[in-house]
């Protein structure tokens, strides 16, 4: 089907508008029947008492759900018990709530539109994310308004969106599609991952094994280099043990980092480098029997790096 019509007019209009404000309903649901994809309703703007009239006037049968005739029914409740006394009380109320909708949808089409530029200067675009500063967002006026017009599109509402800004680093919301997360002084706002992924086993044999990164790697001869670009990794291929597997960070996690003496615990590591949440669950962790060798595309362990009389040079390359 490309296109379905229905026969709802301004009586089901206005009904909605009544059950939708004794909801607690937005602007937008007080609009009437909502417009959806490839549903058109040519009877929108007319009454039922139009309708009929025209179907009296030109021998057209129609056919009246029993069941409208009944107050089992909130809608119908309001039908026969608001609305057509309503129309008794003001005969030209339907036509002056046609006015009402058109005037609401002109005020709900310009305020969309402010927001929705508001929102492409705090919503900063980046990878897999969208980050906003919380300063900023609280700054808005009237807040609450602004959370719904944002939020709700994702699934969360205003009031616990306000509570996150006020909460501690690391809180979240989840909903059905995405999570919003306080990531110290900004909120995060990504796709919920059906990622599953616990643990994957690298074998150096197979150079075109399919990763969920673009991972390379080959034997070289070349001496080593005394700087390495962040993304390259010089290692000796005989100190890496099996399983050699890519893995994400688990707690306790730590490692040697080249350019500094000791270890370091993981998470240390990535508060000092200003990883963001999501960066953290990101990150791949190249490891040689479940100690990390690589922190992939940022730094080596100094323990199994290459030196000039490493026999065996494993070049690993990964692009971002």
């Amino acid at each position: 089907i490309d296109v379905l019509v229905t026969a709802h007019h301004l009586n089901d209009q206005l009904e909605t508008f009544l059950i939708n404000a004794t909801r607690g309903t937005g602007i937008s649901g007080l609009l009437g029947i909502p417009q959806t994809q490839n549903v058109i309703r040519p009877l929108a703007n007319s009454s039922k008492k139009e309708i009929l009239n025209y179907a009296a006037l030109h021998n057209i049968p129609w056919r009246e759900d029993a069941s409208n005739q009944t107050d089992v029914y909130l809608r119908n409740k309001i039908r026969h018990q608001v609305v057509t006394p309503l129309e008794e009380l003001k005969p030209q109320a339907l036509e002056n709530f046609k006015d009402t909708l058109s005037h609401l949808a002109e005020a709900e089409e310009f305020m969309s539109h402010q927001l929705d530029q508001l929102k492409t200067k705090i919503f900063i675009e980046q990878q897999d994310a969208f980050a906003i500063e919380v300063q900023e967002l609280k700054k808005q006026h009237p807040l609450n308004f602004c959370l719904h017009h944002w939020f709700a599109p994702f699934g969360f509402e205003a009031k616990e969106v306000q509570k996150l800004l006020h909460a501690s680093s690391g809180k979240q919301l989840v909903s059905s599609s995405h999570r919003l997360i306080r990531d110290r002084e900004h909120l995060l706002l990504t796709p919920v991952s059906e990622e599953k992924f616990v643990e994957l086993t690298v074998d150096l044999e197979k150079p075109n094994q399919k990763l969920p990164l673009d991972l390379e790697w080959n034997i070289v001869e070349a001496p080593i280099q005394q700087q390495w670009e962040a993304q390259e990794a010089f290692l000796n291929k005989d100190l890496l043990k099996n399983p050699l597997t890519l893995r994400k960070y688990k707690k306790g996690d730590y490692f040697c980092p080249t350019g500094m003496k000791g270890n370091k615990l993981l998470s240390k590591f990535f508060k000092d480098e200003k990883y963001s949440l999501i960066e953290k669950e990101k990150q791949w962790l190249f490891c040689s029997q479940d100690q990390i060798v690589w922190v992939v595309g940022r730094r080596c362990d100094r323990r199994f790096i290459a030196t000039a009389q490493t026999q065996n040079k494993l070049l690993m390359r990964t692009k971002k």
